[in-house]
């Protein structure tokens, strides 16, 4: 298996399975030869590290502070989580944005670490992975504002009402990760913008455990279940399976400047 039969994890939650390295493996085992776990908070980036040291041939991590979380986040303490960012195996910071569909405090609230999070990235010269729900048109000013600069990752991409897509297109840094959400037959708006942003700047992604693809729709997501979503990605835009996972390895390795290493 070479280079272009590699399928890439964009986000996944290793630190959230009962049995990471089981995960690992059965991802290995159907071609997902990288996976990048989300490590939220100081003790969620150590075990993902953990994992990703016990695994470096296929997992790398980001490291930030989760905007469910971040209302509450005592900032006095971001200084080790950027301490933990500056791990070699560290390649994006985050999962960083806004949510106003849980109960986790107001967009203000959330912006603090928001804005901390864009600083480390731009000192550490990494992309900045975004999770926005219910809160768009704030997330795209706040990005246009604080993160003009820097490579943006769309994680779980959900801008896709028409006018928010125009904004996202508008912006080449911005890349779009789909998931698995993208497989259900409500959202054929995810596979319109699937199919109208660029392919250069599109990657698929679990967020597993959450948001199983069809057939596992209602199940525990893992990461093997990613070519799910490759290949509805793949149907949107009318290429074949292997085109998809060619552009979409190719821009995860762009963005996160980390090639897998995969068996000759």
């Amino acid at each position: 298996m070479g280079y272009d039969a590699c399928v890439i994890d964009s986000h996944t939650h290793l630190d959230h399975a009962d049995a990471p390295q089981e995960w690992v493996d059965r991802a290995r085992a159907v071609g997902v030869q990288g996976m990048v776990s989300i490590g939220c908070g100081a003790d969620s980036i150590r075990r993902a590290l953990e994992i990703a040291r016990e695994n470096t041939d296929c997992v790398r991590i980001a490291a930030g502070v989760h905007p469910l979380s971040a209302a509450e986040f005592d900032m006095s303490s971001f200084g080790e989580i950027a301490d933990l960012a500056r791990d070699p195996l560290v390649v994006a910071i985050g999962e960083t944005g806004f949510d106003q569909h849980h109960d986790c405090g107001t967009l203000e609230q959330q912006m603090p670490a928001f804005e901390a999070q864009c600083e480390l990235a731009r000192e550490l010269s990494l992309p900045l992975v975004i999770h926005s729900r219910a809160a768009e048109e704030h997330t795209i000013a706040s990005l246009e504002r604080y993160a003009a600069d820097l490579d943006v990752i769309l994680h779980c991409y959900a801008l896709a009402a028409p006018e928010h897509l125009a904004v996202v297109l508008e912006h080449e840094r911005w890349v779009c990760s789909f998931a698995g959400n993208l497989t259900y037959p409500s959202a054929q708006s995810l596979r319109d913008a699937a199919a109208a942003i660029p392919l250069d700047r599109l990657m698929v992604e679990t967020d597993a455990p959450y948001l199983a693809p069809k057939p596992h729709r209602g199940k525990r997501n893992e990461p093997a279940f990613v070519q799910y979503t490759l290949a509805m990605l793949a149907e949107s835009r009318g290429i074949t399976f292997d085109e998809a996972r060619a552009a979409t390895v190719a821009t995860a390795s762009r963005v996160f400047g980390w090639t897998p290493a995969t068996p000759a």
